[in-house]
């Protein structure tokens, strides 16, 4: 059975980026998620693209088969979701739903997008899938065209710079390496090994001496924790307050919120970050894997975060040390 997982925490707003005139273009890849092509006049190929955060999700601007408008940055989804308000449904995916934090959601359609531009990057011919996501743009009064997920730049270095609101792709050799402007950065603070499992990225980590595994998205406004956690580790959990969550197809659920005072990423301690409590196991089931729970705009805005499909790790470099 297919279903399609939309991470909506809460919701965005408008962003506002020129977009670079296509002149000549080189093909860099073919994929599921269409073939990705770079325009000329980037020079090296490599794209920084600008980012508006509203509340705690990055919002970017995108033109789909000629419609212009905002996208949700979420490694949370495979690839790129649409606005059925805006396209065709096209043919209905059998046995197919929408899932997310709060449960199941509406009937899920697929269509068959032309070409897709964000910035100097291009991809056509592409398999998106459609979702009602009407009732993110009536709780936010803004019009969204759609998310798009990490698999569409599965074959590309991503660098998120949350203080500076930027987003840097840049090709990758089969090593790892830049292809074209060179990594100046120094040595990372932290680096994590990051596994890959039906096109979500994972981290693993340790609380409560129990091992977890956390889906690294950025379409989480808040970090996540999963009630189907070892209970060792949800009993560290401080309640601090309750909180309602919006997700797929229009639902709601009010849920509680606290710190996790003892949590280990890479073998470093992170103090004391705020998780909200739900149940995850509906997304478990639909992507056949194990998740304990999400790391969202918290955690990614703690530093520079450089992901490498290629090398498969997280390099952090921290904006302040949260170590103890």
């Amino acid at each position: 059975m297919i279903r399609l997982h939309i991470t909506l925490l809460f919701v965005f707003l408008l962003a506002g980026i020129q977009m670079s005139q296509a002149q000549e273009t080189v093909v860099l890849a073919v994929g599921q998620y269409g073939d990705l092509v770079f325009t000329e006049d980037t020079t090296t190929g490599d794209v920084v693209i600008p980012l508006r955060r509203v509340q705690n999700l990055f919002v970017l601007e995108g033109i789909v088969d000629g419609q212009r408008g905002n996208f949700i940055l979420d490694t949370g989804a495979p690839g790129l979701v649409l606005n059925a308000a805006y396209f065709n449904k096209g043919k209905v995916l059998e046995s197919a739903s929408s899932f997310g934090v709060t449960g199941g959601g509406d009937q899920v359609y697929r269509y068959a997008a032309d070409s897709l531009i964000v910035s100097g990057l291009s991809f056509y011919d592409l398999q998106a899938n459609v979702a009602d996501l009407g009732h993110i743009e009536n709780a936010r009064g803004i019009r969204i065209l759609g998310l798009i997920g990490s698999g569409m730049f599965s074959r590309l270095e991503m660098v998120l710079d949350t203080r500076a609101s930027t987003l840097g792709l840049y090709r990758v050799d089969r090593s790892g390496n830049r292809v074209f402007t060179p990594d100046e950065l120094p040595a990372a603070d932290l680096e994590i090994p990051l596994e890959y499992s039906s096109s979500l990225m994972f981290i693993r980590g340790v609380a409560a001496g129990k091992k977890l595994r956390f889906v690294l998205d950025t379409g989480a406004e808040n970090n996540v924790l999963s009630t189907s956690s070892p209970s060792r580790v949800i009993k560290e959990i401080r309640v601090t307050n309750l909180t309602t969550l919006k997700g797929a197809g229009a639902s709601t659920l009010e849920v509680a919120s606290g710190q996790l005072p003892d949590l280990q990423l890479g073998g470093y301690d992170f103090d004391s970050m705020t998780f909200l409590l739900t149940d995850l196991s509906q997304l478990e089931t639909a992507y056949g894997t194990i998740m304990h729970g999400m790391l969202g705009y918290e955690f990614l805005s703690k530093g520079i975060m450089v992901i490498n499909p290629r090398t498969k790790i997280l390099r952090i470099y921290f904006y302040e040390d949260p170590i103890k």
